[in-house]
């Protein structure tokens, strides 16, 4: 390992770029040769002509420098990925050299499945149900129905202005539900940890919701009943059920209150804000879904 000179950041000892900050250690590899032979160099560029504008172009043009934002991303997937198989292996197991938002990460990928689902779960409700009115009224070819009903471009600009409104409030539901415990620990407890940790511990717990998110997907995409799937996505909440608990029962006891009673209250916190939230989605659905059926 060594040390990033920008931000201070443990990198791996051949990495060109600090995945951090994005510094470029090659810079200062060539910054510390010219140092040591500057004398000579100096000598020696002073007897040279200088190149000119427009060779200086086409001599960065055949030397181009890699994209410090792509092997960023790169890096950052690759070790994303990792801590993603590490905490499927061992939910509790806590690892303090990863990425602060791993965790995040983690929570909108997950709300991004439960949303293709939910999508695909509307789809099939539909087909069903024309399939089963047609039955009822003898009109024949009723799969023909709900297909084109699916394949329509009107359905299609409901499901997608639907599917952002569902992932936004999702995500905020998720956010709620991480934030709560995480008040709990800093305010009862005295807790150190960051933000960032928590959220990477509490995605701990819960990743092996993001298996059974893509399993339901699978299942709903060959158009297997909707019952099974509703099953499998309980065990996605009890994920985060857990989640929730054990992130309030593993936190070090420093305070006065008793982590069952700490427990409660966070449930009764985290219930009055849904129900809050909740109430304000209501509103603003009245408000605003008239103003979209009259466009």
């Amino acid at each position: 390992m060594k040390k990033c000179p920008n931000c201070g950041k443990e990198v791996d000892r051949n990495s060109k770029f600090c995945t951090y900050c994005g510094y470029n250690f090659t810079n200062q590899s060539s910054a510390s040769v010219k140092n040591n032979g500057g004398d000579a160099n100096q000598t020696t560029d002073s007897s040279q002509p200088k190149a000119s504008a427009h060779q200086q172009v086409d001599a960065h043009s055949a030397n181009p420098q890699p994209n410090v934002r792509n092997s960023q991303v790169k890096k950052f997937s690759k070790n994303y990925f990792q801590w993603l198989l590490d905490t499927l292996k061992h939910p509790t197991k806590r690892n303090t050299n990863t990425h602060r938002y791993f965790g995040l990460t983690s929570f909108m990928i997950s709300t991004l499945l439960i949303i293709l689902d939910i999508v695909q779960g509307i789809k099939l409700a539909v087909n069903a149900t024309t399939s089963s009115i047609s039955g009822l009224l003898g009109i024949g070819n009723s799969s023909s129905i709900g297909s084109s009903i699916t394949s329509s471009s009107e359905y299609g600009s409901i499901m997608f202005h639907t599917s952002i409104y569902l992932y936004i409030c999702v995500l905020l539901m998720l956010l709620i539900t991480i934030l709560v415990p995480f008040v709990i620990r800093k305010v009862a407890y005295n807790d150190a940890t960051s933000l960032g940790e928590f959220m990477n511990q509490f995605a701990a717990y819960s990743n092996y919701g993001l298996l059974i998110e893509l399993v339901v997907l699978l299942l709903l995409s060959l158009g297997i009943l909707i019952i099974p799937a509703f099953v499998l996505m309980l065990f996605v909440y009890l994920g985060y059920l857990i989640a929730f608990v054990y992130s309030i029962l593993s936190v070090d006891d420093h305070g006065r209150l008793d982590k069952i009673y700490a427990m409660l209250i966070a449930f009764v916190i985290e219930f009055i804000i849904i129900t809050i939230f909740l109430s304000i989605l209501g509103l603003i659905l009245g408000v605003f879904l008239p103003v979209l059926s009259s466009l």
